[in-house]
């Protein structure tokens, strides 16, 4: 039931209770009677008991009786008790207030039904101004009051409906009020109901720059009457995290089609955004690492060629110092010679590093000796940088080549020195780890047991773009001549080439984390060997297979230094010819592995069909895909990598040789 005053309403029942009242409640004059009872409304005057002094003939039709059935009665003996008794409670509260009421009431029609009516009643006084009753007129309002439901019902569905879409619907005026929203909106932008948006903007929840950027789309939807599709945005929700919604916004029109304001639509694309940056990173990790093995099939070639031809000068270089002493005028020459091929066989080492297959002798090994070694020698010369050690007690022994991995701890270590020109301090940390496909499966290796090594240090840190470039090939950030870009390129290779993986953390002005992770291995760690740097002589006879005219020749003529017998196969193919006719006579090959044609491997099988006790020791400046370490599995008996000096070499034979023949007889 609804209660208001109107004026309006008073003023006609002000008419109403006029006419009544002319004649002392007794309506004898013909012309205004008339008037009265041709009204479309139900007007009727009660005393205080409620009794009907006055009731027009609309009225009587409304109820059913005459005139003279409804003068005199009350509304118990016309109405149903329920409805009598509301009416008498009505007419008791208005003549008790002296006050004009305009209610809305449910009604029961003459003919059973169920409505409603618009009730205007005021008090009824007598000349003396005293309350004597009650006068009242009133209306049917089914068919509007119908209609309000309906609405209230379809704006109960709209509601619904608007909650339930996963995504935020609003309407807002042209002053980017909110008129409209559901309760997605409420809760992103941090109200407790969507009520609570109502007539509020963006810059009570947001940001000014957000808020100001919102408000510009409004307006342009609404000044160039068009629709804003499929716009996305970024936004920070009320804790802080970034997120996006791809937006929808078209104008709001009256009936008159004049635009009122916008209505908006979005939907929340976060986890879509998070899933393509995702998938981008995915895409960007991929094309490095197609990059990478390119650019190292790349290098491996041609480390393999610049080893050769470093092996041609080492092996005069050495076969020179083996006649002459230090007391020679060309001794300093030569040594110097030495010196730069051993610079050049770095850099092609580091060449290798990101090359495919650039492992050689790989041995169960402990880590934490291995880094213990290599950051004793490096701080022996950087006195300004403090190495602290976290080293795990019992980390997980790894199946590494300890060669290349002292470079790779080398390489990251003079990285930190160069981003701590005025000193700091490097953390050196091993840990135990176990890693999920989850984490692995971007850096394409399989899951399992890692060792992990964390290298840190309180350098400059990077930017994101440098960051993002760290590990490509002949990239630096020094000045042209002062670096070639190979280092954390070829500490990269050499551990994907270990089955691992290596990730970098970096901040402007916070330093820069390295963790490498390498599998773990069952195996008991290996001790190295110290090898004598006196050359080992012997009287064998070794075959010599190499497609390279170069080194066929100064191995020949290193091999003669040393005492042994050669014989000479340039390539696969005469290798095996040679083994065929002569196998019998021959107590070791040496076998290169990248050969034309038939290569290292196809050799190396047919020789063990052929003579199976020969022991072959491979020799090569680069080995594709591990292929070394694949024929050592299959038997081989040693390694020995280009470019090598005599002492290298001697020593190499001996320790294959020397396990063919029994111990002496005491």
């Amino acid at each position: 039931m609804e209660h208001h005053n109107s004026s309006g309403d008073k003023h006609t029942l002000k008419q109403v209770k006029h006419a009544l009242t002319k004649e002392g409640y007794k309506p004898d004059s013909q012309l205004l009677s008339s008037l009265i009872h041709s009204l479309p409304l139900n007007v009727f005057a009660k005393d205080r008991e409620g009794r009907f002094i006055f009731a027009n003939d609309f009225y009587c039709k409304s109820v059913g009786k005459t005139y003279q059935e409804v003068i005199g009665k009350d509304d118990f003996e016309i109405h149903p008790r329920e409805l009598a008794e509301k009416f008498r409670k009505d007419d008791k509260r208005i003549m008790d207030l002296c006050e004009t009421e305009s209610i809305e009431e449910a009604w029961q029609s003459l003919g059973g039904e169920y409505g409603y009516i618009q009730v205007i009643k005021s008090p009824l006084f007598d000349n003396r101004q005293q309350v004597i009753g009650v006068i009242g007129i009133f209306w049917d309002i089914t068919g509007r009051k119908k209609t309000e439901i309906e609405l209230a019902e379809e704006r109960n569905l709209l509601r619904t409906l608007i909650d339930l879409v996963p995504g935020y619907i609003y309407v807002k005026d042209r002053a980017s009020r909110f008129l409209l929203a559901n309760k997605a909106v409420a809760y992103v932008m941090g109200a407790n109901d969507p009520e609570d948006l109502i007539g509020k903007t963006d810059f009570d929840f947001y940001s000014e720059s957000d808020a100001e950027h919102f408000r510009d789309d409004e307006r342009q939807v609404i000044e160039e009457e068009k629709p804003l599709v499929d716009r996305e945005e970024s936004f920070y929700s009320q804790d802080g995290q970034l997120g996006w919604i791809l937006t929808n916004k078209v104008p709001l029109r009256n009936l008159d089609g004049e635009v009122i304001g916008v209505v908006g639509m979005g939907l929340n694309i976060t986890k879509r955004k998070e899933a393509e940056q995702e998938q981008e990173r995915l895409k960007a990790q991929l094309l490095h690492a197609q990059k990478m093995e390119t650019v190292g099939t790349l290098a491996g070639g041609l480390a393999h060629d610049l080893n050769n031809l470093l092996m041609g000068i080492q092996g005069h270089a050495s076969l020179i110092t083996t006649d002459i002493d230090a007391r020679h005028p060309f001794w300093p020459n030569l040594k110097a010679i030495e010196s730069y091929i051993k610079s050049a066989a770095d850099l092609t080492n580091q060449l290798l590093g990101f090359a495919q297959g650039g492992k050689y002798e790989i041995k169960p090994t402990a880590f934490n000796d291995l880094i213990d070694h290599v950051a004793e020698m490096f701080g022996r010369t950087r006195k300004e940088i403090r190495i602290l050690k976290t080293f795990e007690p019992d980390l997980w022994v790894v199946e590494a080549d300890r060669r290349q991995m002292e470079q790779v701890l080398l390489n990251l270590f003079i990285n930190a020195w160069q981003a701590m020109p005025g000193g700091g301090d490097l953390y050196l940390r091993t840990d135990n780890m176990v890693l999920d496909k989850t984490v692995v499966a971007p850096h394409s290796i399989a899951p399992g047991r890692f060792a992990k090594i964390s290298i840190t240090d309180t350098g400059m840190g990077m930017d994101e773009p440098t960051r993002q470039r760290i590990f490509d090939p002949f990239f630096t950030t020094k000045e042209m001549g002062r670096s070639t870009g190979l280092g954390l390129a070829s500490a990269y290779g050499i551990v994907k080439n270990h089955g691992g993986m290596i990730t970098v953390y970096s901040e402007p002005g916070h330093g820069t984390i390295f963790n490498i992770y390498l599998p773990a291995s069952d195996k008991t760690a290996q001790k190295d060997v110290i090898i004598e740097t006196k050359i080992a002589q012997g009287s064998d006879t070794v075959l010599l297979v190499d497609d390279e005219e170069l080194i066929l020749s100064v191995g020949k003529a290193m091999l003669e230094r040393l005492g042994y017998r050669v014989i000479a196969a340039a390539g696969g193919v005469q290798a095996v010819e040679t083994v065929l006719a002569r196998g019998d006579e021959i107590d070791l090959v040496i076998l290169d592995l990248v050969m034309p044609g038939f290569d290292g491997s196809k050799t190396f099988d047919r020789i063990r069909e052929i003579q199976p006790a020969i022991p072959v020791m491979l020799s090569s400046g680069y080995s594709i895909n591990g292929q070394a370490t694949e024929i050592l599995n299959r038997g081989g008996n040693g390694f020995i990598q280009k470019p090598f000096q005599l002492s290298e070499l001697s020593h190499a034979i001996r320790q294959i040789l020397d396990k063919k023949k029994p111990s002496p007889q005491s």
